[in-house]
């Protein structure tokens, strides 16, 4: 895990620039959460702060990121927002649960996605809503991590098979996308 965070410490500085963000994706994968006014969102490896260019500012949102470059760089663009440097799948269960939880563009780095999927069930609040999302497709994200160090990533798996996997940890299906543009799995904590 530490070669993980080193090479997104070494990314931060040049991070946007050398992505592409697709906002209208973006948008509408954001969209399917529904989000409401006080909703408590939790950002699971929020990097730079992308997705809080799309938030609606009446939520009450953390983001969640191990990498303190990627987080000193989301302080920078948006210094109102509540950053934390830590790693979910260890971080502390508090007495509060969230009401939403995004994984944008970050769950090929869990590399046991399993235990990302049970934190996220443990953090939930009751009919709480997981989104597991990419704003690029799923060929395009394994195509590109596939040329790097598998040690950094897994791939990401056809949407259906997670589909399945999330159904095992409590969850019910709302919807599922695997487009060639997007990726897409919205689910719901069943009590």
């Amino acid at each position: 895990m530490c070669e993980i965070k080193d090479f997104f410490n070494s990314k931060a500085a040049s991070w946007d620039s050398e992505i592409v963000i697709h906002a209208d994706r973006i948008e509408y994968l954001i969209s399917l959460l529904d989000l409401q006014p006080s909703d408590r969102v939790l950002d699971v490896g929020c990097g730079t702060g992308v997705l809080e260019d799309f938030l609606p500012n009446d939520i009450r949102l953390m983001a969640i990121d191990f990498s303190q470059g990627m987080i000193d760089e989301a302080r920078r663009k948006h210094p109102n927002v509540n950053y934390v440097v830590d790693d979910f799948l260890t971080m502390k269960t508090s007495a509060m649960c969230y009401d939403k939880i995004i994984m944008h563009n970050v769950f090929p780095h869990f590399l046991q996605p399993v235990f990302a999927i049970k934190k996220a069930y443990e953090l939930l609040a009751p009919n709480g809503i997981l989104l597991i999302c990419h704003s690029i497709g799923r060929s395009v994200i394994n195509q590109r991590h596939s040329s790097i160090n598998n040690r950094l990533s897994v791939s990401l798996p056809l949407v259906k098979e997670l589909a399945q996997e999330v159904e095992h940890h409590g969850f019910k299906v709302l919807q599922a996308e695997d487009e060639n543009d997007y990726y897409a799995l919205k689910v719901q904590k069943t009590i």
